[in-house]
């Protein structure tokens, strides 16, 4: 083929060219050709591999040439983004070249692409909707260096251990994953090509390929911007990622794994292996980190030997622990310094040392009973259940305004049947130290059950946990009410503000009154202070015009000696991010309220939604009594990013809402990307899946197919188009 004088040069690429095309060009569109699959059935014997040991790139395959078992046909109904359409396309990058230099790069491209390519003519569907001609390489299969259909753990191997003039194999292979990735368009044999490094043993090679690749295709990182990663989860607007994937993309250290569908929630709950094979990042309580287990056996020998005096952190650790402390102290106000600020390993933590300080020292004077506003996020009611309540979300609980059980601090039952009154636990539960009980009331609205839960337990009454707004319901306690019945029978107020954070709700100070709220609040510095998703961190706080801590002065240090701190990597990552928090609180906020309302709008599809400002049980008011102002120009109080909604269908509805959404989606919140997860699933798949347990998240107000959304820094409006896209179209007038 010549080129001819006087015109431009179109060609359309769909491996390298994508992401490296090496050539000025006047004009690019993303678009995709139809009839033709992409496949690495190529090899490469020069830029990524040798003529004796050949790597492999990609070619274009007609569709139906595949074998029956292909896996990436297989993939592709899992593989979020990909519909059947897509089985029949190839997705790529057109590019206009001038004919000023048409020629010379023309002939650059015949040289680069000289093992075993040919040119042919396709008509590229681009994403402006024009459809253009253009010009592509490609690998026939009479090629002298096709190899064909070869399994996709057979290529991933290959990948991983090949490298040529141009680079490793697999650098290749992870920048056009994460370009297909990134632009939303993610490719079914390429997933499943990533999916089967694995169980290969090469996972690591491509989650380090994939890091390097993603950072270099996101905005350059600015240190100097605490946001910098906030803002580059932001930058592409709301947008789904494949099974497994790490966000921030490529971060080993990422605790937001992606879950893109229902089905894949689903199958992680029940073990199966095609999804958790694929979930190597997370929270470390549902993922042992790939780097621990490679450091394990490394480690025990050594420790063994040299004992953990040999251990040591980085002088920055003391500035980092300051930075991070002084940040805790602009959220929370209060008159608190940075002496009331305990750093913990995470926000469970934070609460354990509230939660076993106070133990320390009410259970000597006979109080032993706990009493659970709301229901609570897992990590608290985990800790109540380890530590003292037993199985607090056992069916068997009494249908009355308030719910008991008990169980020994050694883990011991107190009770049998599934829970008993404080009275009745105490008699029967032979373990070594007497149990403690936990109280709940499911409401945080009913007054009244509060009021008749301190009228009969008070003089028991250790402490009283509660979240002001409640995960997921988003739900508000009367706080000054509570620290009012707190006073009159000596109690402890542990208060955890995480799902609007400190900066939007003030739980230490009463606004009415001025006098002190929360005796210790518990916090989760992994949300919005930690907003790239990637670090776990936690904090304690004392309010120091509390009048139980004055009676207990001893109270603070034990709850400060139950708290583990983060090691110091840990608190450099989230002391770098820490001071843009209140931005993106702020930025989340309006995101939320605009999306909330919009929600609230669509009755025809939309059963119920939790947000701050809920009218429902007057919670919203109960809220806006501890909120802080909004910006300029709003009339709301800052609401945080979190809201859940519950869709009119059932599961079938919220399956094909979150299905469809084009977010992050998976665990956490209050991070730069806008991110979903179906709560109830994830987090009480026990009850979800059973009888009694439906009955129970029925009576705690708690739908089995409840959404909740956590928004991010993507313009407002790039938001509520996403949701609007998910949901079924308004009917017709």
């Amino acid at each position: 083929m010549a080129i001819k004088e006087g015109e431009d040069f179109v060609v359309w690429g769909y491996g390298s060219l994508v992401w490296r095309p090496g050539f000025e060009f006047i004009e690019s569109h993303n678009g995709y050709v139809e009839g033709y699959r992409r496949r690495f059935w190529q090899g490469s014997p020069e830029h990524r591999g040798r003529p004796d040991s050949l790597g492999r790139v990609v070619t274009l395959v007609p569709a139906g040439e595949e074998p029956a078992d292909d896996e990436a046909t297989l993939l592709a109904a899992k593989a979020p983004g990909v519909d059947a359409a897509d089985l029949h396309r190839a997705h790529g990058t057109l590019y206009r070249i001038s004919a000023a230099v048409a020629e010379d790069t023309f002939a650059a491209l015949l040289h680069r692409e000289r093992a075993g390519y040919g040119l042919r003519s396709v008509r590229v569907h681009c994403q402006d909707g024009v459809v253009r001609d253009a010009n592509v390489f490609w690998g026939a299969s009479e090629n002298e260096f096709f190899v064909g259909a070869q399994p996709a753990a057979d290529i991933a191997k290959v990948i991983a251990t090949s490298a040529g003039q141009s680079g490793p194999n697999v650098e290749y292979f992870a920048r056009l994953l994460a370009a297909m990735r990134r632009r939303g368009t993610p490719d079914p044999h390429l997933e499943a090509v990533a999916a089967a490094f694995g169980p290969n043993g090469h996972a690591d090679v491509l989650d380090r390929a994939v890091a390097a690749a993603s950072a270099e295709q996101e905005p350059p990182s600015d240190p100097s911007d605490p946001l910098s990663g906030a803002r580059r989860l932001a930058a592409a607007g709301p947008r789904s990622f494949p099974l497994g994937s790490a966000v921030p993309a490529g971060d080993q250290h990422s605790v937001v794994v992606s879950l893109p569908t229902v089905a894949h929630c689903e199958g992680y709950e029940e073990g199966d292996p095609a999804v958790t094979s694929l979930v190597r990042h997370g929270y470390p309580r549902f993922v042992v980190h790939s780097l621990l287990l490679r450091l394990h056996d490394r480690l025990a020998a050594e420790l063994s030997q040299a004992g953990c005096d040999q251990c040591h952190t980085p002088a920055g650790r003391e500035a980092a622990e300051a930075r991070l402390r002084g940040s805790v102290v602009d959220a929370m106000g209060g008159g608190i310094g940075s002496d009331d600020v305990a750093l913990c390993r995470s926000g469970m933590n934070a609460f354990y040392a509230a939660f076993k300080a106070v133990n320390d020292v009410m259970r000597p004077r006979g109080r032993r009973v706990w009493l659970q506003i709301g229901w609570l996020y897992v990590d608290t009611t985990m800790v109540l259940e380890r530590f003292s309540a037993g199985q607090a979300l056992c069916a068997g609980w009494p249908a009355s305004d308030w719910e008991a059980d008990a169980r020994g601090e050694d883990g011991s039952a107190a009770c049998s049947g599934g829970g008993a009154t404080p009275d009745a636990a105490a008699s029967g539960g032979g373990a070594a130290t007497e149990p403690v009980s936990v109280v709940r009331v499911l409401d945080p609205t009913d007054d009244a059950a509060i009021a008749a839960a301190f009228a009969e337990h008070g003089a028991s009454l250790a402490g009283v946990i509660t979240e002001t707004p409640s995960n997921p319901l988003v739900q508000s306690v009367d706080l000054a009410q509570l620290r009012d019945h707190c006073d009159a029978c000596g109690a402890a107020l542990v208060v955890d503000p995480t799902v609007a954070s400190p900066f939007a709700v003030d739980v230490l100070t009463d606004s009415a009154s001025g006098g002190p709220l929360a005796d210790l609040v518990a916090l989760s510095l992994t949300k919005y202070f930690g907003s790239d998703g990637s670090v776990m961190a936690g904090a304690l706080a004392r309010n120091p015009r509390s009048p139980l801590l004055a009676a207990h002065p001893g109270l603070w240090a034990r709850a400060a000696a139950h708290a583990e701190p983060s090691g110091a990597a840990d608190l450099a990552c989230v002391a770098g991010q820490c001071e843009g928090a209140r931005e993106v609180v702020e930025t989340g906020s309006a995101t939320c309220a605009a999306l909330a309302r919009y929600l609230e709008s669509r009755s025809d599809c939309v059963e119920s939604v939790h947000w701050a400002l809920q009218a429902a049980g007057g919670s919203g008011e109960k809220y806006r009594r501890l909120a802080r102002p909004g910006g300029a120009g709003t009339s709301d109080p800052l609401c945080g990013s979190v809201l859940s909604v519950v869709l009119k269908g059932g599961l079938e509805a919220a399956r094909a809402f979150y299905d469809a959404l084009d977010a992050v989606k998976g665990p956490s919140f209050g991070i730069g990307a806008t991110l979903a997860c179906p709560f109830a699933l994830l987090a009480h798949y026990d009850l979800v899946t059973s009888e009694d347990g439906r009955k129970l998240l029925d009576r705690a107000g708690l739908s089995p197919w409840v959404i909740r959304i956590s928004c991010g820094m993507e313009p407002t409006a790039a938001v509520l188009a996403a949701v609007e896209r998910a949901l079924p179209p308004r009917p017709s007038a």
